[in-house]
């Protein structure tokens, strides 16, 4: 089969002014970041000059390695590496990649039913009812705000026996949901990597179904992920990958503030408040929740936008916006409220332990962790506990050593 060559790719190395072998390296290094051993030479940067595309992740490490070189961001399209167009073998093939990887570790097994979910008014948008499976995915992801990882296995069960099987746009688009909704569980049960693997499958078939909004959504969560584990560089190129996909204004909103809150966790303030001035320009608070997958809750966006003023060194704003995403949160969001006081514990404890005890008691009536089981919430407690044990033991300070023996965190 003729192949042809990638100019796009040939211009960008001679622009960054590497060799071949120099591009193999660099793309080697940022795998090995991330946990990954490629061994790629120059003969292997040959045969993507010559048009052949690497298997995933690879093209994305291409694009991020001469991103970082050229000090700009780059798309899988700017390197000529998009992924080929939808065919109908392709997209079956999708929904069987997906049922495999549904099948859960036997230790992580959980005796839930699949949920019988109503879909009579739940959901809708304008005056056209979800399917079945989209208000199964959107019932999930409420579910997560509530409670964290809980329920995962039911929704694994739930694909596996009742997921779409048919190639539709619109049998694809509910698969990439429930895909999505899974990966956020997962994400949330300590299993990054079945959730980075989900999310994968999320882009592939919106891609199928033509769906560029929920590959912008699914980028985000990937960008969310790899920041969260440290992995700063490929985490910026997939928030800007993300922002390329989005349509929406919401989601565009969405992508932007996530570039933003990387931009500021690793010192670049005047990036950062750039894109966070952005964000601001396009968002619209939503007049109704019911669809997590076209609205973005205004306490979710402020709660985002304290992390990057709190970031760039203004925790008196970042203050103020998190008490208002609190007073936003509906009460039934026990894992979303218990992340934003722990937030506001951390931010205040500095300079009043007295100001950061309400916050610490919130998070005792919130029943943690028992009614909770979320990684995230998890982690930020385990911060917020090294924070008080850094506090010398006072009289004035006690009450904050008893919340931590109070709060018996399970072992990691």
């Amino acid at each position: 089969m003729t192949r042809t060559p990638n100019l796009q790719l040939r211009r960008l190395l001679d622009d960054a002014r590497w060799t071949m072998e120099q591009l193999a390296r660099s793309v080697n290094a940022l795998a090995s970041h991330e946990g990954t051993s490629l061994h790629y030479d120059r003969t292997s940067v040959a045969h993507w000059l010559r048009g052949t595309r690497p298997r995933d992740p690879t093209p994305r490490l291409i694009a991020a390695a001469l991103g970082i070189r050229l000090n700009r961001a780059l798309t899988l399209s700017d390197v000529g590496l998009a992924a080929p167009p939808a065919s109908g073998p392709a997209a079956s093939s999708l929904i069987e990649d997906l049922l495999k990887t549904c099948a859960p570790p036997p230790a992580h097994a959980e005796q839930h039913p699949a949920p019988s979910v109503h879909t009579s008014s739940s959901g809708q948008r304008g005056t056209t009812a979800p399917t079945p499976r989209e208000a199964t995915a959107a019932f999930f992801i409420h579910l997560h705000y509530r409670y964290g990882s809980h329920g995962s296995s039911a929704l694994t069960t739930y694909i596996t026996d009742e997921g779409p099987r048919d190639t539709s746009p619109a049998s694809l688009t509910d698969s990439a949901k429930l895909a999505y909704t899974l990966g956020l569980l997962v994400a949330d049960r300590a299993e990054p990597g079945r959730a980075d693997t989900l999310w994968q499958h999320t882009i592939r078939l919106a891609q199928h179904a033509g769906s560029p909004d929920l590959q912008s959504i699914a980028l985000r969560a990937r960008a969310a992920l790899a920041h969260r584990r440290g992995q700063h560089i490929t985490s910026l190129s997939l928030a800007d990958e993300a922002r390329r996909y989005a349509q929406a204004p919401a989601t565009q909103a969405y992508s932007v503030i996530m570039s933003a809150s990387i931009l500021a966790a690793i010192h670049n303030a005047k990036a950062a408040r750039r894109a966070l001035d952005r964000a601001q320009s396009l968002y619209q608070a939503p007049g109704a929740l019911d669809d997590p997958f076209t609205t973005y809750p205004e306490a979710g966006f402020l709660f985002q936008q304290a992390h990057v003023l709190a970031d760039c060194g203004h925790r008196q704003e970042a203050i103020a916006v998190l008490n208002e995403s609190l007073e936003l949160r509906p009460a039934a969001e026990l894992r979303n409220r218990a992340l934003t006081h722990v937030r506001l514990a951390q931010l205040l404890l500095p300079s009043s332990a007295a100001a950061a005890t309400p916050h610490l008691n919130a998070l005792l009536d919130l029943g943690l962790p028992g009614q909770l089981r979320s990684d995230a919430v998890q982690d930020a407690l385990r911060g917020l506990v090294r924070s008080v044990r850094n506090e010398p033991l006072t009289q004035r300070n006690a009450q904050l050593h008893r919340w931590v023996a109070r709060l018996a965190l399970p072992a990691r």
